[in-house]
């Protein structure tokens, strides 16, 4: 490439000038045996020492430290070499700081171009202090290409001290002339041989245009680390803000990033090829499908990337990284740091490493499938879905997420999901795909109206003014609009009811023609079945019935009731009360679907069957007697004398009559009882807000409240939401439709039964204390010794008794019912 043209006994040639050509050195790939591998600070030692001991000479520079400034005269190239020659100038300027000032007289490195060849050289004085440099490159030197840009960076990195990466001059072999592996373009623009000529670089070949790694470190020995070079917030590659040769890493060209400060971008996101970044200092990227071809010097930090089209992999430093991996299937690894990943578009891995990680996703969380399985649950590998196009992105060590609308906690995410599907043992193949929401990392309790397939839902309400809203909702349950939605509502500005299910991107609905009336209070029941068959009912009465389909067994995040998940829609004016899901298709009598009422009433499955004394009370049928003993069990603390149950089940009877809905008449026989035990003192009437919760559930429900259920209620009572007589016909409704409670409620319901019948208490009755015998009751087995205690004491009419299962279907484990 070229002759240094100094008294030193080992370079050769005439007038110490072996000039080269512009086809550049001649060499061959030959592999030297044993070569040994040297570390970047041995190969920049050799720069600076070990070449210049090799052919005999001094170390030297000039005498200037990082910051400082050189002249420099370019007056005798012609127009465009002039600037090929400041670009060359410049690039040394971005690695080590020092001004190359321009002049028309004496200069300390002067440049001409009226020899052939390309050449450097330099007087020194004898402590190594530079005093003059010479730069000639010929003047059609290689024109149109990269090289007359290189050759110009080579010859001023010789004209202020550096040497060859070898003891070679002129030409060279790399079989021969090489002295270590790393001697290539590569890591320094000072070596005679390409990426190609070296067996050991794994680079593509590429026409280095800037000083590279040794040579920056080369020169920081010499001169110093400069602190004031490109200090802002600077963009490389791609809409750059740096203008130097080299910082848009064009094809064909290799260069170095220095940088002294700022939060720095590396932006190639307009290329389409497969790219490496990797921001670690001294590492190598591979930009627009060159191997090896930009690297960044030590020391500096470059805090984000973004690539393009193709399938990238990005891989960050110890700085809060920002990495963009585009279109393409990326690869993303954090490293250390705070970093925040985004795989763009298609199928990406991203890992965060060691910090603090977010991993972040365009749209609303609502547009996404979050996969909890068992390598969620133990390896802590999220998987998610894009649920537009499909995408699924592996998220690794990733701490946070997120989206437009809300940044959400892989752990407390996780610890949701558990508390939703269960935990999931090593092995297990069992997984849950479900749609995020804004409160997908809230703490679980089990939803009050959780659907896994077959349902029915049922809710009294009344629309108060129909055109003054649109799309007046009686509930809304889903993860947003149009995802995962069960809903029940106007149609428009009309009084038109619809039903809907919104599974994937299809909407099923049912609608009942002119059936809302403005200011009634209805009873509604919205009801499909396992086969997808979709009713709508209104006191009872099926008003609507299709064919649709049965939803996804997904969690549904937002509950919402007397509103809509679509902003647009108008939340209703009126009142929602009793909305109640009872999983399963529909079933008739003793805990099935009232015919009165179109709502259902009864307790969950039990195993255990027990003693039915059927009263015959009113006509009423066992689903509603169990309820009315439950009551009067709730209200009075105490098992139910036949002639007050006989009372309270003629007032509900009467209500019924009426038309009135089977909610409606529990409801007002519930205010009644409570009345009727406030005057006596009894049901803890006399209790505060907070003790009365607590005595509603020791007395109805046999056990402490559990806290979600507890806070609920005394909350909503504090606010007089709900009024004490209507929370026990409420509180009950939510019990008997609860699994947990099922034995305890069917226990003291069959003792309440034959304690009415044998008038065990009131007046005229043996005096046994009713209060007693109830709270010895706990279970079935319970149940059963007082019965068997009842029936040997007074007898028992064996026609009356009959062996009977009290089913219902139900997948609820809380105690929120109620709104």
């Amino acid at each position: 490439m070229c002759v240094l043209c100094m008294t030193y006994p080992n370079l050769k040639g005439p007038n110490c000038l072996d000039k080269l050509d512009a086809q550049g050195t001649q060499t061959t790939s030959n592999v030297a045996a044993n070569l040994p591998s040297f570390t970047l600070d041995q190969q920049a030692r050799y720069l600076t020492d070990g070449f210049w001991q090799d052919v005999g000479g001094q170390p030297h520079h000039f005498n200037v430290r990082a910051g400082g400034s050189i002249t420099v005269n370019i007056a005798a190239l012609r127009a465009d070499n002039q600037d090929t020659a400041r670009a060359a100038l410049q690039t040394w300027s971005n690695a080590t700081g020092i001004k190359f000032i321009e002049t028309t007289g004496w200069a300390q490195i002067d440049f001409s171009e009226d020899q052939s060849g390309a050449y450097a050289n330099s007087t020194t004085s004898s402590n190594g202090l530079i005093v003059s440099s010479i730069v000639n490159v010929e003047a059609n030197w290689s024109n149109g290409s990269w090289y007359k840009l290189q050759t110009f960076v080579h010859e001023i990195g010789h004209a202020i001290g550096l040497g060859h990466g070898g003891n070679y001059n002129g030409s060279a072999n790399f079989g021969t002339d090489a002295s270590y592996q790393e001697d290539s373009w590569q890591k320094s623009i000072m070596s005679y041989f390409d990426q190609n000529d070296n067996p050991y670089d794994t680079a593509a070949f590429a026409f280095a245009i800037t000083p590279m790694l040794a040579d920056i470190l080369a020169t920081q020995t010499l001169y110093g680390v400069s602190s004031g070079v490109n200090t802002g917030n600077d963009t490389y590659g791609d809409f750059r803000t740096v203008f130097a040769a080299g910082t848009d890493v064009v094809q064909g060209t290799a260069a170095t990033i220095f940088d002294s400060g700022g939060i720095d971008t590396f932006n190639f996101s307009l290329r389409s090829a497969d790219q490496k970044i990797d921001l670690r200092a001294e590492a190598f990227s591979s930009i627009d499908g060159v191997a090896g071809n930009l690297a960044i010097a030590r020391g500096v930090v470059i805090e984000n990337a973004i690539t393009g089209g193709g399938s990238d992999t990005l891989i960050g430093n110890d700085a809060a990284n920002r990495l963009e991996g585009g279109a393409g299937n990326d690869t993303i690894l954090g490293g250390g740091g705070n970093d925040i990943l985004v795989g763009g578009a298609d199928r990406d891995d991203l890992d965060g490493g060691a910090g603090t990680d977010t991993a972040l996703f365009a749209g609303l969380s609502t547009a996404y499938q979050a996969l909890y399985n068992a390598d969620f649950a133990l390896n802590g590998i999220l998987r998610m879905t894009d649920m537009a196009t499909g995408a699924v992105d592996t998220l690794r060590s990733i701490e946070k997420l997120s989206f437009d609308d809300v940044t959400l906690d892989v752990t407390a995410l996780l610890e949701n999901m558990k508390g939703r599907f269960g935990t999931i043992k090593a092995g297990e193949a069992d997984s849950h795909l479900t749609v995020l929401s804004a409160r997908s990392d809230d703490t679980w309790v089990r939803s009050a109206y959780e659907i896994d397939g077959a349902f029915t839902a049922t809710a009294t309400a009344r629309f108060d003014s129909l055109n003054a809203g649109a799309w007046q909702r009686i509930f809304d349950f889903g993860n947003g609009p149009a995802a995962d939605n069960i809903w029940l509502g106007q149609v428009g500005r009309s009084d038109d009811m619809a039903f809907a299910i919104v599974k994937g991107s299809t909407s099923y609905q049912i609608v009942a023609n002119d059936v809302i009336v403005e200011g009634q209070t209805a009873t509604w029941s919205a009801r499909v079945n396992a086969n997808g068959l979709m009713q709508l009912s209104k006191d009872g009465k099926v008003v609507a019935e299709g064919q649709g389909t049965v939803p996804d067994d997904v969690g549904r995040a937002d509950e919402l009731i007397g509103r809509s998940a679509w902003a647009n829609d108008t939340p209703l004016i009126g009142q929602v009360s009793n909305v109640q899901v009872v999983n399963g298709s529909p079933v008739t009598s003793g805990g099935g679907t009232s015919g009165s009422g179109g709502t259902t009433s009864g307790t969950a499955p039990s195993s255990t069957k027990l003693p039915d004394a059927n009263l015959h009370l009113s006509g009423l049928s066992d689903g509603q007697q169990d309820f009315l003993i439950s009551l009067y069990i709730g209200a009075f603390g105490r098992t139910p004398e036949y002639s007050g149950l006989a009372y309270w089940a003629d007032e509900l009877a009467a209500n019924l009559k009426t038309g009135m809905a089977q909610n409606t008449a529990n409801l007002l026989v519930g205010q009644n009882m409570y009345k009727a035990g406030a005057q006596n003192g009894e049901g803890g009437t006399q209790l505060q807000t907070a003790e009365y919760v607590t005595f509603a559930y020791n007395n109805a429900l046999g056990r402490q409240a559990d806290q979600a259920g507890y806070d609920y209620w005394v909350n909503d009572l504090s606010a007089a939401r709900i009024s004490r007589g209507d929370f026990l016909t409420t509180f009950l409704t939510a019990g008997m439709n609860a699994t947990r409670d099922a034995d305890f409620l069917i226990s003291r319901i069959a003792v309440g039964e034959f304690a009415a019948q044998k008038h065990v208490s009131g007046a005229g009755a043996p005096g046994i204390d009713s209060k007693a015998i109830l709270s010895s009751v706990t279970d079935p087995a319970s149940a059963q010794t007082v019965i068997n205690g009842i029936i040997q004491k007074y007898g028992a009419a064996s026609a009356e008794i009959t062996q009977i299962q009290v089913t219902g279907n139900s997948a609820q484990t809380s105690d929120i019912f109620y709104v």
